[in-house]
């Protein structure tokens, strides 16, 4: 017995219950905006513009004289961590919630393709 295999449509999920989007589409999506930081981080850096790494084990007490300004200074690095592994989480259940989709996508095609299970009702 010979099965033709057909070709699933893309599953579509609503990203943070507002866009509609494909898993092809979140990746890419999801690699242009890591590109676009890291040409952004890549320009701070070679400005000048970032605080030294060392300022997430030793802040810099002169900085954090200056409010809001100095804190961000100070922890900077912090933030970026948190960010990433936020973004790395968020990331972790997107692709779940596609899979989640297409496997019950596959269930139902399964089911409406088997004859065999109809037969046996």
């Amino acid at each position: 017995m010979v099965h033709a295999r057909t070709t699933m449509k893309p599953v579509w999920i609503k990203y943070w219950g507002l866009i509609p989007m494909t898993r092809r589409g979140y990746l890419v999506t999801l690699t242009m905006a890591v590109a676009v930081v890291a040409i952004i981080v890549a320009y701070c850096a070679l400005s000048g513009l970032l605080p030294p790494l060392r300022t997430l084990w030793e802040p810099n007490p002169i900085a954090a004289q200056d409010g809001w300004r100095g804190w961000l200074w100070n922890y900077m690095w912090w933030i970026v961590i948190v960010a990433i592994v936020a973004q790395v989480i968020d990331t972790i259940m997107v692709l779940r919630k596609f899979a989640q989709k297409e496997e019950e996508e596959r269930a139902a095609e399964g089911s409406l393709g088997d004859p065999q299970r109809h037969d046996s009702v």
